[in-house]
């Protein structure tokens, strides 16, 4: 190989990597609230933790079932904390099989009111509870005493409740969340013939759209390179965008060879 080409070659794959830690800094940057470097580590519950104060649950080995609301139409469950409201902006439930019918409401007290109960709409995104954030709730301030989940509603099958994470936002924590929904398990189902989409049903960052965003920014940034600077990347070659192209496809690949590897091993059991 000559040494333009192979430059060529070394400086695509050099933009590839930029262009791939250019994206999740720029994510990272207008998503996180927490501090870079440091800050509060997540604080979590388990379905063990929680008391149904009112409504029917059961506890199970995956977690709380929520089985009937009470005579008023509600199911209320809670617990203790104690932390800093301002060092944790996100309170994330993490439940399954929630109707799109129902009414949810996180419900919290503080040591600034401690007489008083505030309340936060939830929203359901594919069967499972969004995120709350915070942030911006003038009443989130001072020291959480206690967080609680009510549900107005009804629901023909029962709610699985696993636990509830309060989490500071931090660069480093969204970028492990971010990797977790893209790597969650998918099992198959009807229209699994036809397409996976990939992770997580409801997530904040999708994968294919950040290696979209990774291929438009390494092929403009090639281009420039190349219209300005030849004589670091040469002359500009088509075959390295479609490299790059290739190289975004690939990991979109793997991730659903590695999700394959998981259902074989699921269908065996059964």
């Amino acid at each position: 190989m000559s040494g333009t080409p192979r430059r060529t070659a070394v400086a695509g794959i050099l933009i590839f990597l930029l262009a791939t830690a250019a994206c999740l800094l720029g994510y990272l940057a207008l998503a996180a609230r927490g501090p870079w470097f440091g800050g509060s580590p997540a604080l979590h519950w388990d379905a063990g933790d929680f008391k149904v104060t009112r409504g029917t649950a059961r506890l199970e080995g995956d977690g709380l079932v929520l089985l009937a609301p009470d005579a008023t139409g509600v199911v209320v469950l809670s617990f203790n904390t104690s932390f800093r409201s301002r060092a944790y902006p996100v309170i994330a439930w993490d439940a399954a099989n929630v109707p799109e019918g129902v009414e949810l409401g996180l419900l919290w007290n503080t040591d600034y009111k401690p007489s008083r109960m505030f309340t936060h709409p939830l929203a359901i995104e594919a069967g499972h509870i969004a995120p709350a954030d915070l942030a911006g709730d003038r009443d989130w301030i001072g020291t959480v005493g206690g967080l609680a989940l009510a549900m107005r509603g009804s629901f023909a099958e029962p709610v699985l409740v696993r636990g509830v994470t309060a989490k500071s936002m931090t660069p480093g924590e969204m970028l492990s969340d971010r990797v977790l929904e893209w790597f969650t398990f998918e099992p198959w189902n009807g229209a699994s013939i036809n397409s996976v989409t990939g992770g997580a049903n409801a997530q904040e960052l999708p994968l294919p759209a950040l290696l979209a965003a990774i291929v438009l920014v390494a092929a403009l940034a090639y281009g420039a390179l190349a219209r300005w600077a030849p004589a670091v990347v040469g002359t500009f070659r088509p075959a390295v965008v479609a490299a790059v192209f290739l190289a975004a496809w690939f990991v979109l690949d793997a991730r659903w060879q590695w999700n394959l590897m998981r259902q074989v091993g699921v269908t065996y059991a059964q």
